[in-house]
């Protein structure tokens, strides 16, 4: 991890081996100086360089997500592309939140009610987090006998991992225990 003189992370390396390290302190030093302009543009009242900095920094963990959710409220002039961006920012922050709470599996299924209310609100994260946002919420349905949810994480990781012919036998044995349940809801 590359770090700033404060200690604000600026960037990862992409790899273990050398050219991979040297790429990401060039990236650092690029992010650094663009934070650096940013930083000065804000500072002078240009509203669209403090949209951008406030998503970088907040991308880059400079933010909980209780900070950035009032700080969004205080942006103007965002994009529509920002916007979107801030938009799925906050939802993930939101799931990163709920899940900072969880240190086993019986913490996991507590929370997993949170989690489908950011479902049924249509708040679903993305990237690396949308993997546990689902496998949580399918082991929840699974326990609770919630064949929609069900369904939808099973469609998730099919979508996601359906290729993968090592995948096959997970997907037939979901695909049976969601078939098992709507059986068990539509006799009721």
């Amino acid at each position: 991890m590359y770090l700033d003189a404060k200690g604000m992370k600026l960037g990862e390396p992409e790899g273990r081996d050398v050219a991979a390290f040297t790429a990401g302190l060039e990236a650092a030093e690029a992010q650094a100086a663009k934070l650096d302009d940013l930083r000065a543009r804000a500072a002078k009242g240009d509203k669209k360089a403090k949209a951008e900095l406030f998503l970088i920094e907040f991308e880059l963990g400079a933010y909980t997500y209780a900070e950035a959710k009032a700080k969004a409220k205080e942006l103007q002039d965002l994009t529509p592309e920002q916007k979107k961006k801030l938009g799925q920012m906050l939802i993930n922050g939101e799931f990163q939140e709920i899940l900072s709470t969880v240190r086993s599996q019986e913490a996991a299924m507590e929370a997993a009610p949170k989690l489908k209310k950011m479902l049924d609100a249509g708040r679903v994260p993305d990237g690396p987090a949308a993997d546990t946002f689902w496998s949580i919420l399918m082991e929840w349905a699974d326990e609770n006998e919630k064949a929609k949810v069900f369904g939808q994480a099973l469609a998730y990781f099919k979508d996601k991992y359906g290729d993968n012919e090592r995948a096959k036998p997970f997907f037939e044995e979901k695909e049976a225990r969601l078939e098992e349940m709507k059986k068990k809801q539509a006799d009721g």
